[in-house]
């Protein structure tokens, strides 16, 4: 009966995370300009670190809001907590430090060499077959957005492990 509720529990974690990347795709689809969609996936996936640090530090939103805390120092803290895998905290490492090459160099342009940077270190993580997908892709468009996707899963679904468990502990104490 416990392997039962935890499979009921798994297959809805999955479907959130699913309907997450879904909504988070249509996003991203009407975004034609690829610096764009680094922009914006890197707004996306600061706004689900910001909670993972408040889950795990006694952080103010004050200190969230120190321009010198940003996306890098927060990733660096969660890394020390051993919240990331080594494939996930290099992939969010990599999508901020392209966000800031664009930040930084006025004609910067996202390159193939960007993409596959990306989609090297998430190859072969939660089923995602880098090539396979590159190859299916019709462009850089499509290629980025699915990789970008499940780089802006990661913090999300720490949160939702988070609360998965905390409801789980307690459901226990009842």
């Amino acid at each position: 009966m416990e392997e039962n509720k935890n499979q009921v529990e798994e297959n809805w974690l999955q479907k959130h995370l699913d309907d997450f990347a879904s909504e988070v795709t249509g996003q991203l689809k009407g975004i034609e300009n690829l610096e764009m969609l680094i922009l914006k996936s890197h707004l996306l996936a600061e706004y689900y670190l910001n909670d993972l640090v408040l889950i795990n530090f006694q952080y103010s939103y004050k200190k969230l809001s120190d321009p010198y805390y940003g996306f890098k120092r927060k990733i660096d803290d969660l890394r020390s907590k051993k919240i990331f895998d080594d494939w996930e905290y290099r992939s969010l490492s990599v999508l901020n430090s392209i966000r800031n090459n664009m930040s930084h160099t006025l004609h910067y342009s996202i390159g193939k060499s960007d993409i596959d940077n990306l989609g090297q270190i998430i190859h072969n993580q939660n089923n995602f077959d880098y090539v396979l997908i590159k190859n299916k892709s019709k462009d850089n468009k499509e290629l980025l957005i699915n990789i970008l996707v499940r780089i802006i899963v990661i913090p999300h679904k720490k949160i939702a492990n988070y609360l998965s468990d905390k409801n789980d502990s307690l459901k226990s104490k009842t």
